[in-house]
């Protein structure tokens, strides 16, 4: 009698009750938590095509690691209960474990991560353990913090990455139960404070940045139900003397200064609008990913944001008058989303 064959005819899991949890791929793949692994979804063959194992707690964060091509993404980076953050890596058509972060004595909440300029991958996480680190993860297998960050008896609910516009110098957005949100700039390898933005008056939930080609865009999500967009741009010595003009009505900035391959370069950072439109706290919030036009890429200004009130919300500004205003509604769900 011929031995029974048992194939794998179906594998179904659900993602983990955590908002940072998903991270959807510029190649089209889904990363998200479950249980104690990562899964790669593809929504095309609609089926997992890989699981990660390597925490040993809830993976509570999953974020895809994008580069300046759009291209599929070759690294995911994961924070889970294990106090751990893992580095996954694609070879051979497979990821893998690249690099382990260990350092952080509690639960990780939220994780970010981007290229360096020697292709080196920098990484930010939170933690409950009331803190936010800096680490540097080099093709050795090795992974340095480079910075740790403690806000006493207060911790941040979400942390982003990106690169000051026309730099090589990261800035990193943090959001917590201060209602505020906190901007650092990485200079001689540390995390040095460059300002908070004040706003908000419940627990910041969410941030994350935008590139638009000479400007950041950054939104902020909040359980005041509302969400806040700020922009920072780089300021020249004609800006400088324009803030002497008294006739000229401006939107109040803060500004900052960093130090890059030896110049001294000033930002500043105003606040561009307050969205409203969701009845309960709002959880998330995440930028349309760039496109291609005309040979260049190119950033979309739309915004999504997903609340308690078991709503989704699509935003943009208006063509013509710039008003940021309410698009769509993709779904209503039973439960918050």
């Amino acid at each position: 009698m011929a031995a029974s064959i048992i194939e794998t005819c179906h594998v179904a899991c659900s993602a983990n009750r955590t908002p940072n949890v998903v991270s959807w791929g510029r190649g089209g793949t889904i990363a998200f938590g479950t249980c104690n692994s990562v899964a790669l979804y593809d929504p095309q063959e609609r089926r997992v095509v890989a699981l990660l194992n390597g925490h040993k707690g809830r993976v509570n964060a999953v974020q895809w690691v994008h580069n300046n091509h759009n291209a599929s993404e070759r690294h995911v980076v994961s924070g889970g209960s294990d106090n751990r953050i893992i580095l996954w890596e694609a070879q051979h058509g497979k990821f893998v474990q690249s690099v382990e972060c260990k350092g952080h004595t509690g639960p990780v909440s939220a994780v970010d991560a981007i290229y360096t300029e020697d292709s080196k991958v920098l990484v930010a996480s939170s933690s409950s353990d009331s803190t936010v680190r800096l680490w540097l993860c080099s093709d050795n297998k090795q992974a340095e913090c480079l910075h740790n960050v403690s806000f006493g008896s207060g911790f941040m609910m979400d942390v982003s990455l990106a690169l000051l516009p026309g730099t090589r110098v990261p800035i990193l957005a943090c959001g917590g139960d201060d209602s505020r949100v906190h901007l650092y700039v990485q200079e001689s390898g540390l995390l040095q404070k460059a300002m908070s933005l004040q706003g908000h008056e419940d627990w910041v939930r969410g941030v994350k940045w935008a590139f638009t080609g000479s400007e950041l865009l950054l939104a902020s999500c909040s359980q005041d139900s509302l969400i806040r967009v700020w922009r920072l741009c780089a300021k020249s010595a004609t800006d400088t003397s324009a803030e002497d003009d008294h006739t000229v009505i401006k939107m109040k900035e803060d500004v900052f200064e960093v130090k890059d391959r030896g110049m001294v370069l000033v930002f500043a950072v105003s606040l561009e609008t307050v969205l409203a439109g969701h009845e309960n706290w709002v959880y998330g919030v995440n930028w349309q990913p760039p496109v291609y036009k005309g040979g260049e890429l190119q950033q979309p200004l739309t915004l999504l944001s997903a609340s308690m009130d078991k709503t989704m919300i699509i935003w943009a500004p208006e063509e013509g008058s710039g008003v940021w205003v309410e698009q769509l509604r993709p779904c209503q769900s039973g439960s918050s989303i």
